[in-house]
């Protein structure tokens, strides 16, 4: 997530968490459309930042797969099937979760 959607996620949670609204709750229908919007704010901004997430993820894992076909066509693999540094596929089936801020010269 980047500084702009941790702004508007911690607004949108301060919003509908505080006592004090913009519209008082009191008003029938627009009393409660400022937490509706905030509402949706937040939902909205958390729908980009997982999209993102695993956008990056399956980028990550699509350059590990064609890396590991140029250095099997290289012949540089190592003894176990896999380029160097890359970790190996789990053996019981079960998909390796790849976080990409693991990646070299990228910053947390």
């Amino acid at each position: 997530m980047n500084w702009k959607q941790i702004i508007a996620l911690a607004a949108s949670i301060g919003t509908i968490a505080s006592p004090i609204d913009l519209i008082p709750d009191a008003i029938p229908i627009l009393g409660l459309s400022d937490d509706a919007v905030a509402v949706v704010v937040a939902g909205y901004t958390l729908y980009k930042a997982v999209k993102a997430f695993r956008a990056a993820r399956m980028a990550k894992a699509a350059g590990g797969a064609a890396r590991n076909a140029a250095d099997a066509a290289k012949g540089t693999t190592k003894p176990g099937g896999t380029s160097p540094g890359t970790t190996p596929p789990a053996a019981n089936g079960a998909k390796i979760i790849v976080d990409p801020g693991d990646q070299p010269g990228r910053r947390k």
